[in-house]
């Protein structure tokens, strides 16, 4: 089905029970676990260069990100991490420095190669501090060889990821 912004959906329908006259007919948008899926059959949920999530994967899982924020009573943080633009960045030296990042966050964090020298490391957490305190272990972790500037955006009450995003730029 489209929306009114020829945006494509696709639907599980489960015919039910009839009713009298009437058959209960359920309808289950399964847009983005079908998009999900084909992007990691296909091998594009992962940067290649540097292991982290890319972007376009991201963008596409970014609403379950945001529902499962809601779901569970939580906020979202997005920290933003650019690297000096000064160094060249070999694939040994990024997927070194995304190992690194992946060593001290969750496994349900989301680190994602943004650009040639940026992450955005997408979390979810109970409240600002908490977020406050992801900021600060970014901060303090050193890598030998890459110099790097961190800022973070904390969700608003019903502020999207994409709205987020822009406040960081």
């Amino acid at each position: 089905m489209m929306t009114q912004t020829y945006e494509p959906h696709a639907f599980s329908v489960l015919i039910g029970e009839k009713v009298e006259n009437y058959r209960v007919v359920t309808f289950d948008d399964v847009t983005q676990n079908l998009v999900k899926r084909i992007m990691i059959e296909n091998n594009v949920n992962i940067d290649k260069r540097s292991g982290a999530y890319d972007k376009k994967y991201f963008l596409h899982v970014s609403q379950s990100f945001e529902d499962a924020a809601v779901f569970n009573e939580k906020i979202i943080g997005l920290v933003d991490i650019i690297i000096d633009e000064g160094i060249e960045l070999s694939e040994t030296l990024l997927k070194d420095f995304v190992q690194k990042i992946k060593y001290e966050i969750r496994k349900d964090d989301m680190l994602i190669r943004w650009g040639d020298n940026k992450f955005l490391l997408a979390f979810i957490v109970d409240d600002q501090d908490k977020a406050k305190q992801v900021l600060r272990k970014i901060e303090s972790m050193k890598h030998d060889t890459l110099e790097y500037t961190v800022s973070c955006s904390i969700q608003n009450e019903g502020e999207s990821i994409q709205s987020m995003i822009k406040r960081l730029r």
